[in-house]
């Protein structure tokens, strides 16, 4: 592929990380609702008789109180090996969606 097209194309990816983080990852909400849809995936699977490993909801939910300061933490390494341009898109990204949430 084209170099430049990559560069565009990493930009373009970066800009929409940072809207999705801004906008739908700002409140504890979303993680809570997202442990009751996949709670509600794994009741109704184990419900249609396919077998469900109850261990990995367990660690999922284990987990969940960790994906905050494991998002910083990509965050923060990705921005290190970012370009000017991706770095700008990823801050237009962000503040876009938060503009668009309020």
């Amino acid at each position: 592929m084209n170099e430049t097209f990559n560069g565009a194309l990493v930009a373009m990816v970066f800009g929409i990380f940072g809207f999705f983080l801004a906008f739908s990852l700002k409140r504890a909400t979303n993680i809570i609702i997202f442990g009751v849809f996949t709670f509600a995936s794994f009741h109704a699977l184990d419900y249609l008789g396919s077998t469900v490993d109850w261990s990995l909801f367990h660690q999922a939910v284990d987990i969940l109180p960790k994906l905050g300061k494991t998002l910083l933490d990509l965050v923060a390494k990705t921005l290190e090996t970012a370009t000017f341009i991706s770095v700008f898109c990823f801050l237009s990204g962000g503040l876009f969606g938060f503009l668009l949430k309020r």
